[in-house]
């Protein structure tokens, strides 16, 4: 694997994991790690107050799949620690994006409000976020070039005057949401007003940049 590469996807990663309250250590030594770990060092470890995640970049291969075969049992029985692997693939290693026609956008924002309309609200979040990650390569295109995590996009888009604090504070609930639907947690509910609410900021920034493109 490219060490360049995993190490991006790493510096990806480190927004979210702060902002989900972790304390992240990217190629943490020997005395971070439980005994239990029997020699094995995770690409990065994530340490929190309700658990700690050992992060593993891995590729497809026979290879990983022989080292998650070996790692894996390590965590069984252990309530405080979790494997979490992370796939490296072309999706999240290419060089930059598209940018989206902000026409398209909009009518992504529109097919996740009639979604949410049918009760499909979880379905609608994640196309939400993904029309707001596509709005922010829009807005800000030297910032996104490469795939984003929801806590950088909003980072970024706070630091620079496009979301205000309440708004901010809403994404990022709704990141939390987001992240624990995709990584599994089916019982993760979202709701008519966080969709209808999270569409109203995207109408905002969607109104702005419009008003921008023609002048």
């Amino acid at each position: 694997m490219n060490s360049e590469t995993e190490s991006q996807l790493l510096q990806q990663l480190l927004p979210e994991l702060t902002a989900e309250g972790y304390e992240v250590f990217l190629h943490p030594n020997q005395r971070h790690l439980p005994g239990f770990f029997e020699g094995y060092i995770p690409d990065a470890i994530a340490l929190g107050k309700e658990k700690n995640l050992a992060i593993e970049i891995v590729q497809a291969s026979t290879s990983a799949s022989k080292k998650l075969d070996r790692i894996t049992p390590l965590f069984e029985g252990d309530d405080r620690w979790e494997l979490r692997v992370v796939w490296l693939t072309p999706s999240n290693t290419r060089v930059s994006l598209k940018t989206q026609s902000l026409e398209t956008i909009q009518r992504r924002v529109e097919e996740a409000r009639e979604l949410a309309e049918g009760g499909h609200h979880e379905s609608s979040l994640l196309i939400v976020w993904a029309a707001f990650e596509a709005l922010a390569r829009v807005v800000v295109p030297d910032q996104f070039k490469r795939p984003q995590t929801p806590a950088r996009l909003v980072q970024i888009l706070s630091r620079e005057g496009y979301l205000t604090p309440s708004e901010a504070d809403l994404l990022r609930r709704l990141a939390d949401k987001r992240n624990s639907f995709i990584h599994g947690e089916l019982q993760i509910r979202a709701s008519r007003s966080d969709i209808k609410r999270f569409a109203a900021v995207l109408e905002s920034l969607l109104q702005d940049s419009i008003q921008e493109a023609e002048v």
